[in-house]
C-alpha cells in the first residue's frame, strides 16, 4: 500500500507540474504583464511549476534509490539545498505580493463604496 501511495503522489505531482507549466505557457500568450493581477497569476503558476518539479525530482530519486544497489544512484544533486531555499523564498515572495494586491483591492473597494455612499447622500450646507 505504501508503494502505491508513493507512486500515486509522484504521478499526481507530475500531473500538477505539467498543468501548471501548460497554464504558464498558454497564459504567456496573453497580455498578462500589463496588470498587477496578471503578473501575480503568472508568477504563481511559474513558482508552483518550479516547486513541483523540484519536489518530484527529489522524490523520484529517493524512491529509486531504495531499489538500486548502494552507490548506484546519487540521491542528492549539486545545488539541491540551495534550489530548495530559493524556491521557498519565491513562494514566500509571491504570497507576500498576493497579500499586498489583496490589501490594495480591499482598500480600493472601501474607498469606492464610501464615495458612492457620499454621492448618494449629499449633505446640505444651506
Amino acid at each position: 500500500m505504501t508503494h502505491f501511495l508513493i507512486l500515486t503522489a509522484i504521478v499526481l505531482r507530475t500531473a500538477a507540474f505539467l498543468l501548471a507549466t501548460i497554464f504558464a505557457i498558454r497564459y504567456s500568450r496573453r497580455r498578462w504583464s500589463i496588470s498587477p493581477e496578471g503578473r501575480a497569476v503568472m508568477s504563481w503558476a511559474v513558482v508552483v511549476a518550479a516547486f513541483l518539479a523540484f519536489v518530484d525530482a527529489n522524490n523520484i530519486t529517493a524512491y529509486f534509490n531504495n531499489y538500486l544497489p548502494h552507490g548506484r544512484l546519487y540521491v542528492g544533486y549539486p545545488g539541491q539545498l540551495q534550489l530548495g531555499v530559493l524556491l521557498y523564498f519565491c513562494i514566500a515572495y509571491v504570497m507576500w505580493r498576493h497579500n499586498v494586491l489583496l490589501t490594495r483591492a480591499i482598500r480600493s473597494a472601501r474607498a469606492e463604496a464610501l464615495a458612492l455612499t457620499r454621492s448618494a447622500h449629499p449633505t446640505s450646507t444651506d
